[in-house]
């Protein structure tokens, strides 16, 4: 008897053992030159996984007024389907066009994987008659990043943020502020006429305001394939004091504007005087040069000097394009010397991605407070 209990008490101790060293062991290895121990890492990774998670996107329990929606989901999911009104299950890939009839649909959407299934429901409503935007212009080949206004509803055209208008040829429109659609001169009549109330063509964008007072408001202006070497902004043929120079590089020309009118630039006869001489007298011209001397073989400037003649209270405008020559992105900082009332720069810092390149502008200016002959 007393045997057996000490050949008990072995096996349960040497059981015990090997669970210790087991889980309780500090993970070592021997160094394969001194023999030592040394301490090496273990990495542990733990994986929650349930149900999948399942939003829809759109459509949303709205009225609209195109009889082709767009079904949109954000899920984690593995498999994806779904049910209109109880037709039939169709699988799709998180997105989908759909063609409804008129009237009310309810949508049941799926989503599964190992540990179980998600589903989602929406109703909404199909009428065609409540509203009808004209913006063929807008919405062809050349519609560029024009808002697709059809995906919307009627109670998302009364609140419509970031709405973009764009001719590829020419250039684009980017409203800076919210739009309601259904506001415009007439706002009973259940319809817009975009196409007929805006123009985009070369070196011209035209808004009827009178037409489209909802539209009137304040935006991101851009003209394509301009050619002019120093272009000046106008607003109904005119030089546009209140508009705001963003950039021109490579042909587009950038500008913010509050309100609407009709837009374009032409060659701007600032940089006259090119001639005069840097001699004394009030109103004489003088000249500026500003070197670039890259700080490490990283990039490269073009041109690395730049020297302008200007007559007095007036601007120059000069490129300058920094080249990235390297397979990574790099930071600049772009700071001049002595030279504060003299010159500005479109953009001060930025980032040029690996094998890039970036073109800004050097602004040079004149106050009438500045001696000639500098």
């Amino acid at each position: 008897m007393k045997k057996w209990l000490i050949v008990s008490f072995v096996f349960i101790f040497a059981i015990f053992l090997l669970i210790f060293l087991t889980y309780f062991k500090t993970d070592t290895t021997q160094d394969g030159i001194t023999g030592k121990q040394i301490d090496q890492s273990v990495s542990v990774s733990v994986s929650v996984v349930g149900i999948p998670t399942l939003t829809i996107n759109s459509p949303k329990n709205h009225t609209y007024f195109n009889n082709t929606i767009r079904l949109s989901i954000s899920s984690n999911g593995d498999n994806f389907w779904y049910s209109l009104d109880s037709e039939g299950n169709v699988s799709f890939n998180k997105e989908a066009n759909l063609s409804v009839s008129s009237g009310s649909h309810i949508i049941y959407v799926y989503s599964n994987n190992t540990d179980g299934l998600s589903s989602k429901s929406v109703t909404f409503n199909i009428n065609q008659g409540i509203f009808e935007i004209f913006y063929q212009e807008f919405s062809g080949l050349t519609a560029g990043s024009s808002t697709d206004f059809n995906g919307y509803s009627y109670e998302e055209i009364q609140d419509s943020d970031e709405i973009v208008l764009e001719n590829s040829n020419y250039g684009k429109i980017i409203f800076e502020s919210p739009i309601n659609l259904t506001a415009d001169l007439i706002s009973n009549d259940g319809e817009i006429d975009i196409d007929r109330n805006v123009n985009i063509s070369h070196n011209r964008i035209e808004l009827n305001s009178t037409a489209l007072p909802n539209f009137n408001k304040s935006a991101t202006l851009t003209l394509y394939s301009i050619s002019y070497s120093n272009p000046e902004i106008l607003k109904d043929g005119n030089s546009c004091s209140e508009c705001v120079l963003n950039y021109y590089s490579g042909g587009v020309l950038s500008f913010n504007v509050s309100s609407f009118s009709t837009y374009s630039s032409r060659e701007s006869s600032q940089e006259s005087g090119s001639s005069s001489s840097g001699g004394g007298g009030g109103g004489g011209s003088f000249g500026s040069v500003v070197f670039f001397q890259p700080s490490a073989p990283d990039f490269s400037v073009n041109p690395e000097t730049l020297g302008v003649r200007i007559i007095s209270d007036n601007e120059i405008v000069k490129k300058i394009k920094i080249v990235n020559l390297i397979d990574r992105n790099i930071d600049i900082n772009l700071k001049q010397e002595r030279l504060n009332d003299l010159v500005s720069f479109s953009q001060e810092q930025f980032i040029i991605p690996a094998k890039g390149e970036v073109e800004i502008l050097a602004v040079f200016s004149a106050p009438e407070y500045v001696s000639p002959g500098i």
